[in-house]
């Protein structure tokens, strides 16, 4: 049976009313919440959820856990520690890393998982506290941690604190030094975006012969900025993060715009064939 509201069809939850109206229709007529100066309507035991929440949290006991405090929210756990046995089967068996939490917490976290992203750390500074004890703390706001050899990854003898400062023609600046240095640049940014030196990128282009791996054609593409022919993609599994090739943007494009998936790229062929 639908609503009784005129032009609602969900089913009815109560007094011939779905859910959503039957709540509508109860909290116009509730009560205000017990709590003084709360204006909110009365939802269990005489005040609103915010404050009968706080009431139930208040009056219960803290969790078993030693050394949490926080209250009790099921099986004698906080809702935090309730959420681990869930997931582990018991506290016994929580496998996260013993740093877990203090490491998110640190303000030099964000600075650190940046450069993790963009596979521009050391060995040895894959250990977040390694990084954190041989920089100290940041100078100031103003600092950001920069690499003195830019060909080498950031890590032991190979950091310093660089302090920005508002420059309103460092964008021009950086266009022109991007037009004088544009190996510099895509060596940053084969490395930051696939792990890939330029000397790798230059031997898979001599085996395919300076030409796209799946149409067998030189890349006609014309970068926006330089206004030249620009270079073949490098193509990668999204899943597995391997370098399959390199590509024409076309053919690249073409890939990406079916997901990968080998029966479309058969559907496509079929067809093709069927239409010729």
């Amino acid at each position: 049976m639908d609503c009784k509201i005129h032009g609602c069809v969900r089913k009815t939850f109560a007094a011939g009313l779905c859910h959503r109206h039957y709540e509508e229709e109860r909290l116009a007529n509730a009560p205000p919440c017990s709590v003084d100066g709360c204006d909110g309507k009365s939802e269990r035991a005489g005040m609103c959820n915010k404050h009968y929440r706080q009431h139930r949290l208040a009056a219960a006991p803290p969790c078993t856990v030693d050394g949490c405090g926080r209250p009790q929210f099921v099986g004698g756990h906080c809702s935090t520690h309730h959420k681990r046995v869930q997931r582990y089967g018991s506290l016994a068996n929580d496998k996260r890393a013993h740093d877990r939490g203090a490491r998110e917490r640190h303000p030099l976290y964000n600075t650190w998982r940046t450069h993790v992203r963009a596979h521009s750390l050391s060995a040895e500074w894959k250990d977040f506290w390694a990084m954190v004890s041989a920089v100290g703390e940041r100078p100031s706001r103003q600092h950001a941690l920069r690499r003195l050899d830019i060909e080498r990854p950031i890590g032991p003898g190979n950091w310093k604190w660089l302090e920005t400062i508002s420059d309103p023609d460092y964008a021009s600046r950086m266009r022109e030094y991007r037009k004088r240095n544009p190996e510099t640049f895509q060596r940053i940014r084969l490395k930051k975006a696939f792990g890939l030196t330029l000397e790798d990128y230059l031997g898979m282009l001599d085996q395919q012969g300076g030409v796209c791996a799946i149409c067998k054609r030189p890349e006609t593409m014309l970068n926006n900025r330089s206004g030249m022919v620009q270079g073949l993609s490098v193509d990668h599994c999204h899943n597995s993060q391997r370098i399959r090739g390199l590509l024409c943007s076309g053919c690249n494009a073409s890939l990406g715009k079916v997901n990968d998936d080998v029966e479309i790229l058969k559907e496509m062929i079929r067809y093709l064939e069927k239409h010729k």
